[in-house]
Parts: structure tokens; sequence; C-alpha cells
């Protein structure tokens, strides 16, 4: 439920001023998280989930 309400909001405020930005939901279960794989340079993937960065919902 809180998923459908979070992406109403961002919809409104989206809605709000003339832009050309996107934004993109992506629903993630814990299993695809954890079984998650890197080529490249490696990350931190504590880092990625941090409050700051992403909303777990």
């Amino acid at each position: 439920m809180r998923y459908h309400e979070l992406t109403d909001l961002l919809r409104q405020i989206q809605q709000l001023y003339d832009n050309t930005d996107s934004i993109i939901l992506l629903p993630v279960g814990e299993d695809m998280l954890n079984s998650l794989q890197c080529i490249g340079q490696s990350f931190d993937i504590e880092q990625l989930t941090a409050p700051k960065h992403t909303i777990f919902v």
C-alpha cells in the first residue's frame, strides 16, 4: 500500500512544475537485492541502500 501512496505523491510533485525529469520506481525484493552482482568497479551495498539514497517501502 505504501508503494502506491508514494507513487501518487511523487506523481503530484512531478506535475507541480514544468520539467523534463523522470522518476523511476523499481520495486526490488530483499532476495533480489541480496543476489545483486556488480561488473566493473565494486561499491558498498550499504552505501547504496542507505536511507539518504533509497526509500524502501
